[in-house]
């Protein structure tokens, strides 16, 4: 899936140094002010401010602010600043964030889901359910017992089915499906 990232700035020189020297797989487009960003995006997505703007209400001219307006996570960078810190800081950003199909924006490090500026916390073993399934999937009960648990292929447990209907509880659809082949992530 593409992420969306919309640069917040007078000129589109910030854009065209990501384009050319980064190698992000970003639909990037730049804008003069967040006014124009349209209302119809994702309530999650990254942002670069390049000028003083209402979003952050923080002087930039003086650096860059990177951001994600579901979660007001913000990073900043004065100038002079060398391009691998920018790209650093925009792989941070996609890093801790991952989109899920079903709109869902997962944090693993924060252990959050969140879709329509509504998060929901999730235990220890509801995230490292989903970060496995977000990397590879579908995952079998047993891989998923082995990898989360470390519990052998011998062992009879619900704990994970347990999990799962924990999961779907909280997000009131089925994020995670049962396939022939195992679990999947929505």
């Amino acid at each position: 899936m593409v992420e969306k990232l919309f640069i917040i700035s007078d000129s589109d020189e910030i854009e065209q140094i990501i384009r050319d020297k980064g190698s992000f797989d970003l639909d990037i487009s730049t804008h003069k002010s967040s006014n124009e960003v349209d209302a119809k995006q994702p309530t999650s997505y990254c942002f670069i401010v390049n000028k003083i703007d209402k979003i952050t209400s923080a002087p930039s001219a003086r650096g860059v602010i990177l951001g994600q307006t579901a979660k007001n996570n913000m990073k900043y960078l004065p100038k002079p600043f060398h391009i691998s810190e920018l790209f650093n800081a925009i792989t941070e950003l996609f890093d801790n964030n991952k989109r899920l199909k079903s709109g869902y924006l997962f944090n693993f490090t924060k252990r959050l889901l969140t879709k329509d500026n509504k998060d929901i916390q999730l235990t220890e073993k509801e995230a490292e359910i989903i970060n496995l399934l977000v990397q590879e999937s579908p995952l079998s009960t047993k891989k998923l017992l082995e990898k989360i648990w470390d519990y052998d292929e011998n062992i009879d447990t619900h704990t994970l089915q347990t999990h799962i209907y924990r999961l779907r509880q909280k997000t009131c659809e089925d994020i995670i499906i049962t396939t022939e082949n195992g679990y999947k992530i929505c």
